[in-house]
């Protein structure tokens, strides 16, 4: 299964506890998306100091026991991270 989040991380009060609750409720081979606008200045979306660096959200997800597994440039505007996790040991 997947979960999309998408332009709404700077909302989030607790993303790292969100992310846990919601990597809790994955499967095994689950994936979390997250869509944000980027920082560049460029394009629509919101003003520039309500934008999420995407090195913030990867920091908050490896908090929460998630890893990057993908990040993607196809978005002219915005950033995608795809996060999985951890693999058993």
């Amino acid at each position: 299964d997947a979960v999309l989040i998408v332009n709404t991380y700077a909302e989030m009060e607790h993303p790292t506890v969100l992310l846990r609750d919601v990597a809790a409720s994955l499967k095994p081979k689950g994936r979390i998306g997250i869509v944000d606008f980027k920082r560049d200045g460029y394009g629509p979306g919101p003003a520039l100091e309500e934008r999420v660096d995407p090195d913030r959200v990867v920091r908050d997800a490896e908090a929460a026991g998630l890893r990057l597994l993908s990040p993607a440039t196809i978005l002219r505007y915005q950033y995608l991270l795809v996060f999985g996790k951890p693999a058993a040991q």
